[in-house]
């Protein structure tokens, strides 16, 4: 099978196809923060709160004190249990 486009059909199909191309190039809509609603991670959302360094050989951290709140609260619990 042969195929064979003249200079005008080319200029043709290229004109039909940069549209399409163009609106698949877009970018998307930027991320907005939703607040409680865990498990959500949005770009650049931690840029501006300090950190904690736990050790001098670990990367520092980023504090979440409701969630070491309840984490000291469940292992409370489980002392309680465990004895």
């Amino acid at each position: 099978m042969d195929f064979t486009f003249s200079p005008r059909q080319l200029a043709i199909a290229i004109a039909a196809a940069i549209p399409l191309a163009v609106s698949a190039a877009e970018t998307p809509m930027v991320a907005t923060s939703q607040n409680g609603f865990a498990g959500y991670d949005h770009p650049n959302q931690y840029i501006g709160v300090p950190t904690t360094k736990l050790a001098d050989n670990m990367m520092p951290v980023i504090s979440h004190p409701t969630q070491e709140r309840e984490t000291r609260q469940k292992l409370a619990n489980i002392e309680k249990k465990t004895g």
